[in-house]
């Protein structure tokens, strides 16, 4: 009974020791207004040399975390963490966890805890020329520009994109913020890069555009392969189902029985390993999306051209909630023609 419960957790928690102001019985107002004392004013600072830099005041507010942790380390937190969450302990080259505690329908369930557009966002600020594949709009490419804020002026920006309206409206509004981006056609098929410079650090970028190319062509990653400057290129594309043989070859060959089995069977036990992969092969083939950008990846990883600095597979976040078309974050470092491998 819940009420037996409640009762069980009351006397457990007079055996806890005072270790935090929440297991003290909660903060008191004194206490979190100190904190908020602290955690904005440390801020202050930062915002008047900002202001006086001419900054914006979207860059400011782009760069201030709004939630401050008024405690340090929750156990209760820590504890749940560790034993609901045994089997999500992925972390990425920072060391940072993927997946993070969070709850749903009175149930503590794990929750995506990687962020790709923020990780593209700080490799941009090393940039000096920033690409984007299959741009759309520029949705990205604006936010981008909000979080560099004047640093925008010392870069180069460039929206790759396939429909004329897309293009069109990059350049509408890029004109009307006088922003430094600049909008030319690109078609994964027979992919154009001439318009970019040669010199400079280059950051290139897919945000889930390549994923409605069923073959793009192998001469996209053959052209970044041989950029003399320093290049990263990123994609967050639903492509990690490919890295599993079976299903890549079942995709490649058009097996349509197989993949029509599995529709039948994919509700068996969607807590089975790869169940996530599985459903987003499923998709790939029912759509027609991508099938080969992981095999154009990995031609130039073997021949020690690429790098994969960053591998997170079949996740969502923010930008894309889609379960059964998850994204997968590859990082790779492009090594100059000549240049060893770190």
């Amino acid at each position: 009974m819940m009420e037996d419960w409640i009762a069980l957790a009351i006397r457990s928690s007079k055996e806890m020791a005072a270790a935090s102001p929440v297991e003290r019985g909660g903060a008191d107002a004194e206490f979190v207004k100190r904190s908020y004392e602290e955690h904005w004013g440390r801020r202050i600072e930062g915002i008047r040399k900002k202001i006086a830099a001419g900054e914006t005041v979207a860059h400011i507010l782009a760069n201030i975390r709004s939630q401050p942790h008024l405690v340090q380390a929750n156990r209760v937190a820590e504890a749940i963490t560790k034993n609901l969450l045994a089997d999500f302990n992925e972390t990425t080259s920072a060391g940072k966890p993927t997946s993070r505690l969070g709850a749903c329908g009175s149930r503590f369930v794990a929750q995506p805890n990687f962020d790709p557009m923020s990780a593209i966002y700080q490799h941009a600020l090393s940039a000096d020329v920033i690409v984007e594949l299959g741009a759309g709009p520029g949705w990205n490419l604006f936010n981008l520009s909000t979080y560099l804020g004047k640093a925008i002026q010392r870069k180069r920006l460039f929206g790759l994109e396939f429909s004329d309206a897309g293009l069109e409206i990059i350049k509408i509004l890029a004109e009307h913020e006088n922003l430094p981006i600049e909008a030319h056609f690109f078609d994964y098929r027979n992919p154009d890069l001439s318009m970019l410079p040669e010199t400079g650090r280059l950051l290139i970028f897919s945000h889930h555009s390549l994923e409605q190319v069923e073959e793009i062509s192998p001469l996209l990653h053959q052209k970044i392969a041989t950029r003399p400057e320093p290049t990263k290129l990123i994609h967050c594309e639903p492509i990690g189902w490919q890295r599993f043989p079976e299903l890549y070859k079942a995709r490649v060959r058009q097996n349509d029985d197989l993949f029509k089995a599995m529709v039948v069977r994919r509700f068996d036990d969607l807590h089975a390993p790869h169940a996530v992969a599985m459903c987003a092969a499923i998709n790939s083939w029912r759509a027609k999306y991508n099938r080969n950008a992981m095999d154009c990846v990995n031609k130039h990883v073997n021949a020690k051209r690429f790098v994969v600095r960053e591998a997170i597979y079949d996740f969502t976040h923010v930008y894309n909630s889609n379960p059964v078309n998850p994204s997968t974050y590859l990082e790779i470092d492009v090594i100059s023609p000549g240049a060893a491998v770190p």
